[in-house]
């Protein structure tokens, strides 16, 4: 029975130790998710979508608005991967529930591969009719098609220009009062 017992404690104390081992390893075995972002230029009326720390491989960015914006004129930005281009629009790939927009294939074939952080994707943006305030999302998807599945990466709620310039004015009125 004794022998039982210190088989069994011996048993169990490897297994802790194998889980500590691997608890501790664990972080440095997973590459970071890069930081993905999206911003709006409000004289432009642009999007553009920015990356720090990018994978090295082909990634399928979708970038959608709400029914209450409109998306349009997309185009590559000026640090994407060489080889970036169309995909397909959101609708016709199945997506369109996510919203308008177009899916964009960020790719190099070039060896050696070069990812660059800074702006991937630009696009114009405009309120639809009636409309004062957009929800904008960014997707990664993986991948697309249908039996794909859509990760957000990030979204962006714009206000109409009068509700902006109304917030910085009575922002500059406080700080004059002071």
């Amino acid at each position: 029975m004794k022998k039982l017992l210190l088989v069994l404690r011996s048993e169990l104390l490897r297994r802790v130790a194998m889980a500590i081992l691997i608890l501790s390893i664990a972080p440095f075995c997973s590459a970071p998710e890069p930081d993905w972002t999206i911003s709006h230029n409000t004289l432009l009326d642009e999007i553009t979508v920015s990356v720090i720390d990018p994978l090295e491989q082909d990634i399928y960015l979708a970038l959608a608005v709400d029914s209450n914006g409109i998306l349009g004129s997309f185009a590559k930005g000026i640090n994407a991967p060489s080889d970036s281009s169309f995909y397909d629009t959101l609708k016709n790939d199945g997506w369109g529930q996510l919203g308008q927009g177009e899916i964009w294939v960020m790719a190099d074939a070039s060896k050696p591969y070069t990812y660059d952080d800074g702006q991937w994707l630009t696009a114009d943006f405009d309120f639809a009719t009636g409309k004062t305030s957009a929800v904008i999302s960014l997707y990664r998807m993986n991948p697309p098609g249908p039996g794909g599945s859509a990760v957000l990466l990030d979204s962006l709620v714009i206000p109409e220009p009068a509700t902006i310039s109304l917030l910085v004015f009575g922002g500059l009125l406080i700080c004059r009062r002071r």
